[in-house]
């Protein structure tokens, strides 16, 4: 279901199905980072197979994102988590999804800029590997094991082309945290901000919003999302369940250039190849 923003009082709606892969997984880290960057994936706390431990979980997953008017979006993720020194040892890792793929212009890669990564407000050791179809990031110190209790990692990137035509207008849909969790997540938080450019002269009131929480596939949620004078707001109302993550789909009354561009400036060089090729032995 699609719910237009009419006011500023919560609304509670079902959410569509999910598609953008966002994965945060926490791990325990061996002692170098060689060790860490191939940690064994039966032994990750993100791998839904793995039980879910009493006592340490995600508290907070809270997200601001702000969207640029050129379709790139600017994230900062502060994700609160209580440790027991079990899955969550040294520190976690977060897998970003970083391929799109549509029928016309084939798979892009999205750029990713990593801008900060802290702990507890501290600049924390980081690295990112690529890993399948996106980009794996790893925070934390692995020759430093995290104390028992609760700790607060924030990780903030920019990632570009995140904006797809619908309609007139655009679609943001953004699998915010993920759905490939072992550990249960109480509370997820989202705070999106978008330029006026993409909003027309009712602002922020002209979205259409919808979401959905619960394994891949869900098509309903438990979520309430009010809009302010400055940002739209979507907060969870029920905890995540390991394996159960929480997506946005937003759409906007306007578009960028970049996706509002006719449909053969947005072809790859190799698809026009293949069209002008067709073409020419259809006329033959």
């Amino acid at each position: 279901m699609i719910g237009t923003i009419e006011s500023g009082r919560p609304r509670h709606h079902a959410g569509f199905g999910s598609a953008l892969a966002l994965w945060l997984l926490l791990i325990g880290l061996n002692g170098t980072l060689h060790a860490q960057e191939r940690v064994d994936p039966a032994g990750a706390a993100g791998s839904a197979s793995q039980p879910s431990v009493a006592g340490e979980r995600v508290r907070y997953f809270e997200v601001r994102l702000r969207l640029l008017e050129d379709g790139m979006l600017e994230v900062s993720e502060q994700i609160t988590v209580r440790s027991e020194g079990r899955q969550i040892v040294r520190g976690i890792y977060r897998d970003l999804a970083t391929q799109r793929f549509d029928l016309w212009t084939g798979t892009r890669e999205a750029e990713v800029q990593i801008l900060a990564a802290t702990l507890a407000g501290q600049p924390i050791r980081h690295h990112s590997e690529q890993q399948g179809d996106g980009l794996r990031i790893y925070l934390g110190d692995p020759d430093r094991p995290l104390p028992p209790g609760q700790h607060e990692f924030e990780l903030r990137y920019r990632i570009a082309d995140q904006l797809s035509a619908q309609g007139d207008g655009s679609r943001l849909y953004w699998n915010v945290t993920g759905n490939g969790w072992s550990l249960p997540i109480d509370s997820v938080q989202v705070e999106l901000v978008a330029p006026p450019v993409l909003l027309g002269e009712r602002g922020l009131l002209a979205l259409q919003v919808a979401a959905h929480s619960g394994p891949t596939g869900a098509t309903g949620g438990a979520y309430d999302f009010r809009v302010d004078d400055d940002a739209l707001r979507l907060q969870t109302t029920s905890p995540l369940q390991p394996g159960e993550g929480f997506t946005i789909d937003i759409g906007l009354p306007l578009a960028p250039a970049s996706v509002s561009a006719p449909l053969l400036q947005q072809l790859t060089p190799g698809h026009r190849y293949a069209l002008l090729g067709t073409l020419l032995l259809w006329l033959y």
